[in-house]
């Protein structure tokens, strides 16, 4: 089981595991993007598959994030 309260980036999460968005590490133009799917700080974030592309599930929907991108998002497992 994942201790609360750890944060890593969300690549590191394991598959099928529920996370809360912690922050976005990246530069604006991609922030302003993943804003824009839905990947904001607090949000609750499912990943469904790993690699690259990477797949998640926000808000009922599955996004595919290079892992660059992915990197730069902080996670909360819950």
């Amino acid at each position: 089981m994942l201790a609360q309260m750890t944060v890593m980036p969300l690549p590191r999460l394991p598959c099928d595991s529920l996370a809360r968005i912690a922050g976005l590490q990246v530069d604006d133009d991609d922030a302003t993007r993943l804003k824009a799917m839905g990947i904001c700080v607090g949000r609750q974030v499912q990943l469904v598959r790993a690699g690259d592309p990477l797949i998640v599930r926000i808000l009922g929907a599955r996004i595919g994030l290079s892992a660059r991108l992915a990197e730069g998002v902080s996670v909360e497992p819950i």
